[in-house]
């Protein structure tokens, strides 16, 4: 795997002190092979935290809850490594990824991030990913799928990481930072594309 990693960090408080964390480190905290889902949901949390500064908001690893539209292991274990919402208890997936701990075509590519006052969405921007990458997912481990399936998945993961990390965050990632703290049964989930 050879990801352009070197200039995406992010600062979080903890606890007082300010802690820096690079996408290299949320790739070795991720012992998996879902690099994408680790540099997407990495690029999602710098542009939070770029949101919440900006506004003069808190960003801080003890005031923030995480709803996630996304299920994936490598969105999750950044989620955690990043802002320790998880093992906080302060995360929750959307009612469409309660039933899957995978990756699957129905999932959505949007974060609502709350610090004690202020909710921050931010979605992807709809078409950065390809037909492809969805038609590949739904085949992979069903009798309909080919033989290059893998290989084709690994590398398209891959490529769209890469340009996740190398690209300027408002070219792919919408957020829009409101007040008030977001609760889980609050969302409206049907339009996130």
């Amino acid at each position: 795997m050879n990801l352009a990693t070197e200039n995406a960090n992010i600062s979080i408080a903890d606890n007082g002190e300010l802690v820096s964390i690079n996408c290299s480190d949320a790739l070795t905290y991720h012992t998996g092979n879902a690099w994408f889902g680790v540099a997407i949901a990495f690029r999602a949390l710098e542009v939070a935290a770029n949101a919440f500064k900006n506004a003069n908001q808190t960003w801080d690893r003890n005031q923030l809850t995480i709803v996630s539209a996304h299920p994936g292991p490598g969105v999750k274990d950044t989620i955690e490594y990043i802002t320790h919402c998880i093992s906080n208890q302060r995360f929750q997936l959307t009612e469409e990824c309660k039933s899957s701990n995978a990756c699957n075509s129905n999932m959505r590519f949007a974060w609502w991030i709350s610090n004690d006052t202020h909710t921050a969405f931010i979605n992807l921007r709809h078409n950065f990913i390809p037909t492809l990458f969805n038609e590949l997912l739904d085949r992979l481990g069903t009798i309909d799928e080919k033989n290059s399936d893998q290989q084709d998945f690994k590398k398209l993961k891959q490529d769209l990481a890469n340009n996740i990390l190398q690209q300027p965050l408002p070219e792919n990632f919408r957020c829009d930072l409101y007040r008030g703290s977001i609760k889980p049964e609050q969302l409206l989930t049907e339009n996130l594309d």
